[in-house]
C-alpha cells in the first residue's frame, strides 16, 4: 500500500461536523498531554487531510500519586471529546478509531472514565499497549518518509512515555515504550516553575535511567536517519529555527543553547522561547531534559522532525483493516506458527463458529464486523495453551492472549479473544 498525505484548510472546532463519505477515515489520539483528531479522505492510495484538531488536556498532569484522575482534568477531557464527536457525527463508525496511550494505561479506575469518555465522543476508545503505540508511530512515519528503504531511528516523546523504534522501510525491527514523558518529568522536577542547572541535571539523570536499559539493543540495529515526532520535537525545532541555531532540524548544540536559555530565565513565568507557544512551556523543561538524554545516550548529532506520528499510523492501519493488509491477521498467523498450533483444525473450528454466528447474528444484534473477526481469530488460536499443558490448556491459552504483545490489537480486544477461547473450549467438552 503506497500512501501519501496531503492537506486542506482545517475546519473550525466549533463548526458543525462536515459531510463525510465512506472514503473518509478519522483517528483520535488521546495523548497524555494533548488530544488530537485527524480526518482524512483516502483515494487512489493517498490521504488528504480535511480536518485536524488539537486540544491541550494534560491528562497525565491530572493523575495523583495513586493514578486517580482529578475531576477538573476529567471534565476538560470530556468537553474536548464531545467537540471531537460533533465533527465525527457523519462519518461511518467503522472508519473511526480512537486510541488512548500512557496516561490512560496508568489511570486507576479507567473503565469508569472510559464509559464517560466513550459517551462524550460517541465511539469506542481502545487503550493500546506501549509497544503497539510504537508500532503505529513507526507505521505513520515510514509511510510519510520519502526514503522508503532507509534504515531509521524514530523517537516520539509523549506526555507520559517515550517511544523508540528502529526499522527499515515499512518494517519496525525493534520497538520500545519507556515510562518517561515530558508531562511526568516536568511535574516531578519543575512543578513550582523553578528552572536551575541542578533541576535539569536531576531530570536528565531520571530520563537516562529510563532509557539506558534499551540503548544497546537499538545500537545493534544501526540507522542512517534519525526522525523525531511529537509536539516536543516540533517545538524544539521551531525554537532552534527562530533563534537561528538550525534550519529545520534539531541539533545537539542547539539543545544546549536552549538549556542555557531556560536556566537564565530562572523561572517558568520568565521563560520566553522564540517560536514556542505559551501552552507548550509548562512541559518544555521536561521535554528538553529527555531530548538531551536521548542525544547523549544514542550519540545523535542532528535529528529531522516529522509532522506525522501516532494518529497517521492509526489512519494507515484503518485502511489496512478494510483491505487485505490487516495487521491483526498477520499477528494471528505468526502466533499460530510460533505456538505450533494445528492451523487446519483451527480453521475447521472457525468455520463451525462462523456458521453458528450467522444463525444468531440477527436475533442477538451482533452485526459488528469486529465480533465476527474476533470469533474467527479466537477459534484459530483456541489451542495455543497446549504448548504449556494439556490440562487446562484453554485457561493457559486465554492467559497468553490476554497478556501477549499482539500487534494491531488493543487490550480490550485481547481480553475479548481470551474470553472467547474459554467459551469455545468449554463448549467442546
Amino acid at each position: 500500500m503506497d500512501t501519501k498525505l496531503h492537506y486542506m484548510q482545517p475546519l473550525a472546532l466549533d463548526a458543525a461536523g462536515p459531510e463525510l463519505s465512506g472514503d473518509c477515515y478519522a483517528a483520535v489520539d488521546l495523548g497524555s498531554n494533548s488530544f488530537h483528531l485527524v480526518i482524512s479522505r483516502y483515494n487512489h492510495g493517498e490521504f488528504t487531510v480535511i480536518d485536524r484538531q488539537r486540544e491541550v488536556v494534560r491528562l497525565a498532569a491530572g493523575l495523583d500519586e495513586k493514578n486517580h484522575l482529578s475531576e477538573e482534568v476529567a471534565e476538560r477531557a470530556l468537553r474536548c471529546l464531545k467537540e471531537f464527536g460533533q465533527l465525527l457525527a457523519s462519518l461511518p463508525a467503522e472508519n473511526i478509531r480512537a486510541v488512548g496511550t500512557n496516561a490512560l494505561r496508568r489511570l486507576h479506575g479507567k473503565n469508569k472514565f472510559l464509559e464517560r469518555a466513550e459517551f462524550a465522543l460517541g465511539h469506542s476508545i481502545e487503550i493500546i499497549a506501549g509497544r503497539e503505540e510504537a508500532r503505529l508511530i513507526y507505521l505513520g512515519v515510514s509511510k510519510w518518509s520519502s526514503s522508503q528503504d532507509e534504515s531509521r531511528l524514530v523517537i516520539d516523546i509523549g506526555g507520559g512515555s517515550t517511544e523508540i523504534i528502529a526499522g527499515k522501510g515499512d518494517t519496525a525491527h525493534c520497538r520500545e515504550s519507556l515510562e518517561v514523558g515530558c508531562v511526568v518529568l516536568s511535574k516531578e522536577f519543575f512543578a513550582d516553575g523553578e528552572l536551575t542547572t541542578k533541576r535539569f541535571d536531576k531530570a536528565r539523570l531520571a530520563a537516562e535511567l529510563a532509557i539506558q536499559p534499551v540503548v544497546s539493543q537499538f545500537r545493534m540495529q544501526g540507522w542512517n536517519q534519525v526522525i523525531g515526532c511529537s509536539g516536543t520535537m516540533k517545538s524544539m525545532a521551531l525554537a532552534m529555527t527562530a533563534s537561528g541555531w538550525s534550519t529545520d532540524t534539531i541539533r545537539k548544540d542547539g539543545l544546549h543553547h536552549l538549556l542555557e536559555l531556560a536556566v537564565s530565565a530562572e523561572h517558568l513565568d520568565n521563560l520566553v522561547v522564540p517560536g514556542v507557544s505559551r501552552d507548550r512551556l509548562p512541559v518544555f523543561a521536561g521535554g528538553l531534559s529527555i531530548l538531551i538524554a536521548l542525544f547523549d545516550l544514542f550519540d545523535i548529532q542532528e535529528m529531522s522532525v516529522s509532522d506525522i506520528a501516532l494518529r497517521e499510523g492509526v489512519l494507515y492501519d484503518l485502511v489496512g483493516r478494510s483491505s487485505a493488509e490487516d495487521i491483526r491477521d498477520v499477528t494471528v498467523s505468526a502466533m499460530l506458527s510460533r505456538w505450533d498450533v494445528d492451523a487446519l483444525h483451527g480453521d475447521k473450528v472457525a468455520d463451525t463458529a462462523a456458521m453458528i454466528y450467522q444463525q444468531v447474528v440477527g436475533s442477538w444484534d451482533i452485526r459488528d464486523s469486529l465480533f465476527q473477526s474476533s470469533l474467527q481469530w479466537s477459534a484459530q488460536l483456541h489451542e495455543v495453551g497446549l504448548q504449556i499443558s494439556h490440562d487446562g490448556y484453554h485457561q493457559h491459552g486465554a492467559y497468553v492472549l490476554a497478556n501477549a504483545d499482539m500487534a494491531g490489537f488493543a487490550k480490550r480486544g485481547q481480553l475479548l479473544l481470551a474470553a472467547l477461547i474459554l467459551v469455545i473450549d468449554a463448549s467442546s467438552h
